[in-house]
This record gives C-alpha cells, structure tokens and sequence, in this order.
C-alpha cells in the first residue's frame, strides 16, 4: 500500500515530530511548508484553523494539515484563549498568573 502525503503548514518544526507519529498507522507521511498562513481574529481555534486550511490549500492546491492552539483558564473564563500566542508574547505567563487571585482554582487547558 502506498503512503499517502500531506503538507503540515508550520513554522515551528516540532508540530512535525508530534503529528508523524499519530499517523504512522494511517500510512501517512507529512511534507513541511512554512508558508505564512493568513490568520483571521477569532474566539474559535476551530474557525481560526478552518480560514488557515482553505488559505494554504487555495495557494498549495494539496492537500493540507494545519494547526491552532488555544490555552484556556477556566478562572479567566476561558481567556486568553485562542489569542494565547499573543499574550504570552504581550504579558507572558507571569503576567496572566497576576491576573488571577492568589485563591483561584489555577485550572486551565489547551486545545488545539
């Protein structure tokens, strides 16, 4: 059976290390484009991702694989969200661990 191959759109080059093997079994193999994908302002990492997808596929005209993670903390509700990358950049982690009191439940989750 052939290997079937798909462009993985990224920058960061650790993105290929942990998705190649969750498709080992599926014989699927990854190519790497790091071409800047267009990234709308949304809440949704979902709709985020879906603009990103159909960006690179209009230009690549292949078949491709983009990600969009987004860190959410429930005593923020839910902030930052799928804007995580720029708060960390703005504030970093200390600065969101001040905007939360010193008795908040410190849970929090990426989804991606």
């Amino acid at each position: 059976m052939s290997k079937a191959r798909l462009i993985l759109v990224t920058q960061n080059q650790h993105k290929l290390k942990e998705i190649t093997p969750l498709f080992k079994k599926y014989n699927v193999e990854f190519d790497t484009n790091t071409l800047e994908k267009y990234e709308i302002r949304s809440e949704s990492i979902e709709e985020i991702a879906r603009a990103a997808a159909k960006t690179a596929f209009d230009i690549l005209q292949k078949p491709v694989v983009v990600d969009d993670t987004g860190f959410f903390i429930n005593a923020l509700n839910g902030f930052p969200g799928s804007y995580a990358g720029i708060v960390l950049n703005f504030i970093g982690y200390e600065g969101i661990l001040r905007l939360m009191p010193e008795n908040e439940v410190r849970a929090s989750k990426f989804m991606t």
